[in-house]
């Protein structure tokens, strides 16, 4: 335990001396002694409530869930989206792909669609799959306004817009995160500071330890490049509202449509 540490508790044990004493004199000196403590470290009751209080377990247990099985509009925007957001939330995204089977009947071997999967604890892969399904309908939202703005200009313009709006939403998100975070942690008190550091790399070894026993692979893929398109992506990247779910980050608002950015 920590310094600070030492004084809550013991103004702790000082205030519940004077809320359960029969005794005015000694019910009367305990509390000002906490009160004398209270005022010589900068401490507030709710700090001293929140340090008695029993903390509730963290889970650190990893584990693979989907993220998207949405197989007709699966492309390189919504990995890069998955990837940025999991691991801003101390997650791992990868695209599952399956091997062809023939079934009984069926001429020819047939693979599923593949999915985008996602490793980490619980409530981390909760954060991520609330805002990754919050930001992709604004990017699809905002890239059918886009293309009907432009006259649909085709598949390669809509694929760069698509693209770089993601690469500028998962900029800001990783920026605002990581902000919260510190801001977090700097208002936590000693012992709860240790124990969400203690979790996090509990959490950060459990999804090594499922990642070894993994074959991921590194793809990579290309698309021709379309400025026009891209810079476009960016701008609209800067009105996404990046939502308010996810239990380590509190993202602020954007626009609701293009035409509201302006």
């Amino acid at each position: 335990m920590t310094a600070l540490d030492d004084v809550l508790t013991k103004i702790a044990k000082l205030l519940a001396l004077a809320e359960n004493n029969a005794n005015e004199n000694e019910a009367a000196a305990a509390m000002a002694a906490a009160s004398r403590l209270m005022e010589q470290h900068k401490i507030d009751r709710a700090e001293v409530d929140g340090h008695s209080a029993e903390p509730e377990p963290i889970d650190t247990e990893v584990g693979q869930a989907t993220l998207d099985d949405d197989f007709k509009k699966m492309s390189t925007w919504k990995a890069a989206l998955a990837a940025g957001i999991a691991q801003a939330n101390g997650c791992k995204s990868f695209v599952q792909r399956y091997r062809p089977v023939r079934r009984p009947g069926q001429r020819r071997a047939v693979a599923p669609s593949p999915t985008i999967e996602i490793l980490g604890a619980s409530l981390d892969v909760a954060a991520t799959r609330y805002l990754y399904a919050y930001a992709c309908r604004q990017i699809d939202a905002f890239a059918v306004e886009a293309l009907r703005a432009a006259e649909h200009p085709g598949r390669t313009w809509a694929n760069n817009f698509r693209v770089a709006c993601t690469d500028r939403v998962v900029e800001r998100y990783r920026a605002a995160s990581s902000r919260n975070r510190d801001e977090m942690r700097g208002a936590a008190s000693g012992a709860a500071l240790a124990r969400l550091t203690s979790a996090d790399d509990e959490i950060r070894r459990n999804l090594e330890r499922f990642l070894a026993n993994m074959k991921l692979r590194t793809v990579s893929q290309s698309y021709r490049a379309d400025e026009e398109a891209a810079a476009a992506g960016r701008a609209a990247g800067d009105l996404v509202d990046l939502g308010t779910g996810a239990p380590r980050a509190a993202i602020g608002a954007g626009a609701a449509s293009l035409k509201s950015g302006v």
